[in-house]
């Protein structure tokens, strides 16, 4: 993990953050450059359109100029945005320094953020050795939906999943997620010298540890253990996480962990470059216990198939498309309205309590039984 500029010795969740929510302030630089965040209005004083006031243009301001979200409905229509203050707060601070149209630079706005959050996921799958059009998308958050399908076409994914409970899935995780305690130690162990009766001996020890961890806070049933190892190759800085047990180590061990250490490296860093020859060198550098305590999960409706069923919109709004640069009448359903089954083809809005899916042209929508939002992007010639 990096804190701040240095590198530690640390395991955290890999968690990439960049200032793209609904309250990042869009500004210009003394280069005439447009930026969104890293600053944040954050919910007090906000956008400039919550009226409380804030006086900052903002994503959610941008939104609302172009159209994407409905000023009477937001939070269901507990809260009413004020168009006229987020066209005037885009307007003083970005629109007259570039000297655009209103609706053009937000058309910009919004492309510089999904440029952004793009980038952001290209840093953590490209360059570990994922291709992201082998994935899909689960996009939660409050704000997501609106960008997550020309996200998705920036990287060639061709399914997106939102969630039913998109804007508050991570406090939902939070309250359902599995008790982890690890037990990690820094052995700097020769993959091809060292005893490997030792190493069994270790990693027993490190899970004793962890269970009695796991006893502590309340866990006595349904824990389960993982052995990991750091391997590196000589004086590497980085190492290369191997999942590598509970098991019984031996001395053909060795030669299943050289394989697999090899196979995973160039998975990260092409194939080729491994450092053939150099098995010798190889190092388990830390080893590490996880003890799992397992939670009881809720119960959610079940997200099989479902009967397709085209339903009516339950309104019609302008919407300026911001890769299209023109208005449009653009579909707007309530979620309320979208039974499993339900199905329709972008340009389309899905508005709810919480959250607003914005569907582009050549995008599909499937509500599940589960109520989920299932997006897919179909390619030309298919």
């Amino acid at each position: 993990a990096r804190v701040e500029r240095l590198d530690t010795g640390l395991t955290l969740v890999d968690i990439s953050s960049i200032g793209a929510g609904g309250g990042s302030i869009c500004w210009v630089d003394d280069q005439y450059l447009p930026h969104i965040g890293p600053e944040s209005a954050g919910s007090l004083p906000g956008p400039a359109s919550y009226g409380r006031g804030g006086s900052e243009p903002c994503l959610t301001d941008v939104a609302l100029v172009l159209g994407l979200l409905d000023p009477e409905y937001f939070l269901g229509g507990e809260m009413t945005l004020d168009g006229g203050a987020a066209l005037t707060a885009l307007r003083e601070r970005v629109v007259k320094p570039l000297q655009g149209s209103e609706q053009e630079t937000a058309a910009g706005l919004y492309e510089l953020a999904v440029a952004n959050m793009s980038n952001a996921v290209r840093a953590i799958t490209i360059e570990r050795g994922h291709d992201p059009r082998e994935f899909a998308v689960v996009s939660y958050g409050g704000a997501s939906g609106l960008f997550i399908a020309k996200i998705a076409e920036e990287l060639g994914v061709r399914r997106v999943l939102i969630p039913q409970l998109a804007a508050v899935f991570s406090a939902v995780g939070l309250l359902f997620t599995d008790f982890v305690r690890t037990r990690e130690k820094t052995i700097n162990w020769s993959v091809a010298q060292n005893d490997y009766r030792q190493l069994s001996h270790l990693f027993s020890e490190l899970q004793s540890q962890a269970a009695g961890d796991l006893r502590q806070a309340g866990f006595a049933e349904d824990v389960e253990y993982r052995w990991e190892g750091d391997f590196k190759l000589g004086t590497q800085a980085y190492e290369v996480t191997i999942p590598i047990g509970p098991r019984t180590f031996d001395e053909n061990s060795g030669r299943e962990f050289l394989p697999l250490f090899r196979q995973t490296y160039e998975r990260l860093y092409g194939p080729g470059t491994f450092w053939v020859g150099a098995e010798q060198l190889a190092l388990i550098k830390n080893a590490r216990v996880k003890g799992v305590g397992h939670l009881a999960k809720p119960h959610f409706p079940g997200n099989g198939p479902a009967s397709r069923y085209v339903p009516p919109p339950d309104r019609v709004r302008p919407v300026f498309l911001p890769d299209q640069r023109r208005w449009e009448d653009v579909a707007v359903f309530l979620s309320t309205s979208l039974a499993s089954g339900a199905s329709f083809s972008g340009p389309g809005i899905v508005e709810s309590f919480d959250t607003t899916v914005f569907v582009p042209q050549g995008w599909d929508v499937q509500v599940d039984s589960g109520h989920n939002v299932l997006m897919s992007q179909a390619i030309r010639g298919e």
